[in-house]
């Protein structure tokens, strides 16, 4: 009986020690990058398009909590978008997509690869934002543009 309480208490010391390793992970994560703000998806849903729009994109939305995964995403979402280089083979495909970029620097450019690797939530999250064009394939095409323009 006693070996029974002594693994439970052990159990629990492991799990408080991994939160609160979690927890000085976050802060230092968030002290590194003091422009990207946190907020709850209730709360961000409570405010008008409006209102998010002025947030900008450089924002974390979350369920019940803040979790590394999710900082993990935002960054691997926030690479993806800062590495996404234009290979449109037509010169007038890229003039059109370059004017849009610059028409539209608020909408968030997510390619497909990473769409699918996100969790169910935060795909729905992308799916309902109106300043979110999830992309058919890697790359900014016009078709993409055509098809969230018609949204």
């Amino acid at each position: 009986m006693k070996s029974i309480y002594l693994l439970l208490f052990s159990a629990l010391n492991v799990s408080v020690v991994c939160a609160q390793n979690d927890q000085q992970a976050i802060q230092q994560w968030q002290s590194a990058h003091p422009t990207t703000l946190f907020i709850s998806a209730e709360r961000y849903n409570a405010l008008s398009s409006e209102e998010q729009h002025l947030l900008g994109s450089d924002l974390i939305v979350y369920q019940d909590k803040i979790s590394l995964a999710l900082i993990e995403q935002h960054e691997a979402l926030a690479k993806a978008e800062n590495d996404q280089s234009q290979k449109p083979t037509k010169t007038e495909d890229l003039a059109i997509i370059k004017n849009w970029k610059a028409t539209n620097p608020d909408v968030k450019i997510v390619p497909r690869s990473m769409f699918d690797t996100i969790e169910a939530e935060r795909q729905q999250f992308y799916l309902e934002d109106s300043n979110c064009l999830i992309l058919a394939g890697e790359w900014l095409t016009v078709k993409d543009i055509q098809l969230f323009e018609q949204r």
